[in-house]
């Protein structure tokens, strides 16, 4: 009985672990989409509005708003590569631990760490979404607040990595 939970829970860990890079190639699309459809200028004004003491050494350099939206997306860029990477490392460990190839727990801790940020991320749209009314709203902010539908996408992401982290614990302890 325990060598066909064993053989599920590995099952588990490798779909499990593919999920979590799909959504990762999927973040980096959305990334890329949102910025497509963005213009700098009111990138710049935006970031400008959020924080105006940290963009007063952007400004001293002598960057027009368009020049601070591409340092934004540039540091969001930078950013997302960071989270691709991170889930291309615990999918790509899911998936070799779930087909006996890795004996490597490391990606385990990666799984909860992105799953807390998940977590704020997620729970942070949701505030905002709820804090803000849609209404007599500008362009800039019918973009931000349109981009509050990828939290259905971002819950499922998050539920896939729970779903790796059961499963890498059930995996760890059938095995014994």
């Amino acid at each position: 009985m325990d060598d066909v939970k064993l053989r599920k829970y590995e099952h588990t860990l490798a779909i499990s672990g593919a999920a979590v890079v799909a959504f990762g190639i999927w973040s980096v699309f959305k990334a890329v989409i949102y910025f497509v459809l963005l213009p700098m200028d009111q990138l710049g004004v935006a970031f400008e509005e959020m924080d105006p003491s940290q963009t007063e050494d952007i400004r001293q350099i002598g960057l027009s708003d368009r020049g601070v939206g591409y340092v934004a997306v540039a540091g969001f860029l930078i950013v997302v590569a960071i989270d691709l990477l991170m889930r291309l490392y615990i999918g790509k460990h899911a998936i070799l631990d779930g087909r006996r190839k890795t004996k490597r727990r490391v990606y385990v801790g990666l799984s909860i760490f992105l799953s807390v940020s998940l977590v704020m991320e997620v729970g942070n749209r949701i505030a905002s979404f709820v804090n803000y009314s849609t209404q007599n709203m500008d362009d800039f902010d019918k973009l931000v607040h349109a981009a509050n539908v990828s939290i259905i996408i971002d819950l499922t992401s998050l539920l896939a990595l729970i779903n790796l982290i059961i499963a890498a614990i059930m995996v760890k302890k059938l095995r014994r």
